[in-house]
């Protein structure tokens, strides 16, 4: 059975399945947690959103950071970026995986980047986070 995806442009979430509406919006609420922390620029709190045993590709990471103690030293040097939040762009996911996919812009002072992901959930907290700066 095929089951359509959900997509979210310009902060309006749409769900093809009604009913998977609920999936649907908790993979939504997840990632716009996500999102939130990191306007808060709290390391400990954003890397709390994390399974202890998590593998973070970050989109200015140099190394692959596995592990909520390294996830959360990642999040110390990117909270460095003065004026630092994030908004969603698009996202796209099936309401019957855990999987949330699509693109974020991160401004701050100095400018903004734009990146795509994907983040995996398991029980509630991130398990696999990959991020990678668009090419142009």
């Amino acid at each position: 059975m095929y089951i359509k995806p959900v997509m979210m442009i310009s902060g309006a979430l749409w769900c093809a399945n009604h009913l998977k509406q609920n999936k649907c919006a908790e993979l939504y609420l997840s990632l716009q947690k996500w999102i939130d922390s990191i306007s808060l620029r709290n390391p400990k709190n954003t890397s709390s959103l994390y399974s202890y045993n998590a593998v973070l590709l970050g989109t200015f990471a140099e190394e692959i950071n596995i592990g909520r103690d390294k996830i959360e030293k990642y999040f110390v040097e990117l909270f460095q970026k003065e004026g630092l939040h994030a908004k969603l762009m698009f996202v796209y996911a099936q309401p019957n995986s855990n999987m949330v996919s699509g693109t974020y812009r991160f401004i701050y002072n100095e400018g903004s980047v734009d990146a795509r992901f994907t983040f995996v959930y398991h029980k509630g907290k991130i398990v696999n986070h990959h991020s990678s700066i668009q090419p142009s």
